[in-house]
């Protein structure tokens, strides 16, 4: 992530955002995401400040920001989450299907740990 993002909101934009803040009805990663415009709009706070302050991690913040500087500012908010979308939970739920044993299978226990 060497490319650094610098936003700027409109005073329009801002408005729409403490509104969406201010009233604290909707998904919460919306307005975690409004919040984070908020606080990197004309470097107020570094990424750090941000992420210490709301709880977030850098990718969400770096995601959040690019999003806005390459799309708009309604799909830095609405952006779905990776892992919500159903192919990705079908995928993990076979990973997991695969990895447990059959039912019959036999354990070994070696220094206290079940192994199969």
């Amino acid at each position: 992530m060497n490319i650094k993002y610098i936003l700027e909101l409109t005073e329009e934009e801002r408005v729409c955002l403490l509104e969406l803040t201010s009233k604290g009805k909707g998904k919460a990663r919306m307005i975690k995401r409004a919040n984070i415009l908020l606080m990197a709009d004309r470097r107020q706070n570094d990424e750090e400040q941000i992420a210490e302050l709301l709880s977030v991690g850098s990718s969400t913040i770096y995601r959040t920001k690019r999003d806005f500087v390459e799309e708009e500012l309604e799909a830095a908010l609405e952006k779905e989450n990776v892992w919500d979308s159903p192919e990705n939970w079908m995928q993990t739920e076979k990973l997991y299907l695969f990895l447990l044993p059959a039912p019959n299978h036999q354990k070994a226990v070696v220094n206290g740990h079940y192994h199969y």
